[in-house]
Parts: C-alpha cells; structure tokens; sequence
C-alpha cells in the first residue's frame, strides 16, 4: 500500500498539471495523522482494538462462572431430593 502511494506521488511530481505547492498539500494530506510509517502506519495501538475483545471475554467467564455455580445447586438439590425418595421407597 505504501508503494503504491509512492508510485502515485512520483507519477503526479511528473505531471505537468500539479506542481509545487499541489503537491505538497496533496501529500500532506496523504501522510497518516499519527506521523507514523511503514505497514502499521494507521493503526493507533493493538491493546485499543483488543481491550473491548477482553472485556466481552471477561464478561463471559463471570457468565459462565455464575451459570456453573447455579446448575451445581440445583444438582445438588435433586441430589438431595432423589436420595430422600429413594429412603422413602426403600
């Protein structure tokens, strides 16, 4: 990607149409807002774009944590009633 905005840049320098201050507004423009170069050039941070990917994780291990915890009780409770009925039948 940057390559090709090297060759557009270069092939306008050649152009008679745009000249001097053209060009350099056009490649001010062009030039990312963060001053950065190279393939990341646009990305802010990697941690901006993963933090909301852990959070919806941590939320769903508290889901998950909670839902466990509920079906254990309730395992527990018909635990507890089937022996009862059982000691009752026998």
């Amino acid at each position: 990607m940057q390559r090709d905005l090297f060759d557009l840049l270069g092939s306008m320098n050649s152009s008679p149409r745009m000249r001097g201050t053209e060009v350099a507004a056009f490649e001010q423009k062009a030039t990312q807002p963060n001053g950065l170069v190279g393939n990341a050039a646009g990305a802010k941070s990697c941690n901006s774009r993963s933090g909301s990917i852990f959070g919806i994780l941590h939320e769903m291990k508290d889901e998950f944590q909670r839902d466990v915890g509920e079906a254990q009780a309730k395992d527990l409770a018909a635990e507890e009633t089937f022996q009862q009925l059982k000691a009752a039948k026998l």
